[in-house]
């Protein structure tokens, strides 16, 4: 796709640079850099999961002023949501990115990245290059990488329990791993849900337009191992297309592939940093889970097909939905924020991102039978991807 780009760009590549604004630095780093660009401390960890995956987990272990501070301190860990690495959490300045806003207040912030993303390809007996590594979902995510994550912070800092914070994919791996392990959802103090996602039924974005081809459809035209990862062509096409002002405009469609568009909350001067960061990567049988999740309307495990069913799950129809996530078994205590994009509700009363809201029940049924601590108003004006490039992020979170 960036090669594709680069190409109907090469005229401005190669002439534009007189009408070229200076390039954010930011978006010639990686997401390491990124964070000691800014004079933050950062520490890498790996956790290998029960299936063999080796995820990578930076740490932020306190702010740039705070670093003096002993004793324990709050642990909070950030999950990224589809297709984007740990930077979603800190690709704006200090003061508007949630990851550094929280080690400045005190916490021990630990960053997530998701098996199958540019920095978590790594598995104990699998290379990269076979099919065979890339045979996972965000079933996967939730079952072995969430509870091995988890365990690891808690082990390596001490505390019994943690803040969790997920976006948009981040919460629903968060949403099936807490309503089926029990043991794991009592070592989460808080979950914040960001865009929570139970439900792509209604997603209006145009990646969903995926949902229209077959399995086979989609292995054929995007291959059987990984989905849309970062690459070098990527980083050229943001710093010498998406760092021109007259085209900055048009490389912030490229974030709202995913996510549906509002240009509103886009701090547009920083796009050539945004789209240097995404997309990150995943696998196409995640790519493909999403689209039976649109086409299903529900959260369900993956749908191997007849055969591939039968020997996953011990039976041929799809893995029952109220077998994989019951809607009485959130086991921690969460808050819900909201946008329209990817949820939309049928009515004031029916919130159907929610994971109890399966079958479209009123708030209230949901709120007396789940610990649900509190519930944000639909952030009407912002996008999925809002929670983390907007130019307002402080304001709705500073409290």
């Amino acid at each position: 796709m960036w090669l594709v780009l680069i190409l109907l760009y090469w005229p401005v590549l190669v002439e534009g640079k007189n009408v070229n604004r200076n390039v954010n630095p930011e978006a010639r780093l990686n997401s390491k850099q990124l964070i000691l660009y800014w004079k933050y401390p950062l520490e890498e960890h790996y956790v290998v999961t029960e299936d063999g995956y080796i995820l990578n987990l930076f740490r932020i272990p306190h702010g740039r002023e705070n670093n003096t501070t002993t004793g324990p301190k709050r642990v909070v860990f950030l999950q990224h949501g589809l297709l984007v690495d740990a930077a979603q959490w800190y690709q704006n300045f200090p003061h508007n990115s949630l990851a550094f806003m929280l080690a400045d207040a005190g916490y021990d912030v630990w960053l997530g990245n998701s098996r199958g993303n540019t920095w978590s390809k790594n598995h104990t007996s699998l290379s990269p290059f076979l099919e065979k590594l890339w045979k996972f979902s965000y079933d996967q995510m939730a079952k072995y990488d969430l509870p091995a994550s988890i365990d690891f912070i808690l082990q390596k800092t001490g505390q019994q329990q943690l803040y969790y914070i997920g976006h948009s994919q981040g919460t629903t791996i968060a949403f099936i791993a807490f309503s089926t392990n029990k043991q794991l959802a009592s070592k989460i103090k808080l979950y914040l849900a960001l865009a929570p996602v139970a439900t792509v039924k209604n997603a209006k974005t145009p990646l969903a337009q995926l949902a229209k081809l077959s399995d086979i459809e989609i292995k054929i035209l995007f291959g059987r191992k990984e989905f849309s990862p970062k690459t070098y062509f990527g980083t050229l096409f943001s710093t010498n297309v998406c760092s021109q002002e007259a085209l900055a405009s048009i490389c912030s469609n490229l974030l709202f592939v995913l996510n549906g568009y509002n240009e509103e909350n886009l701090n547009m001067s920083r796009v050539d940093v945004y789209t240097s960061y995404v997309p990150a990567g995943t696998s196409v049988q995640n790519m493909i889970h999403w689209k039976q999740a649109i086409n299903s309307g529900k959260l369900q495990a993956y749908d191997h097909g007849r055969l591939g069913n039968k020997f996953h799950y011990g039976q041929v129809k799809y893995f029952p939905a109220d077998a994989y996530l019951n809607s009485n078994d959130m086991y921690c205590t969460y808050i819900l924020y909201w946008t329209p994009l990817l949820q939309q509700p049928s009515s004031p009363h029916v919130i159907l991102c929610c994971p109890p809201c399966l079958k479209a029940e009123p708030i209230y049924y949901y709120v007396t039978r789940i610990a649900l601590k509190g519930f944000h108003p639909q952030l009407i004006h912002w996008a999925n991807p809002d929670f983390w490039h907007t130019t307002s992020l402080i304001q709705e979170f500073s409290h």
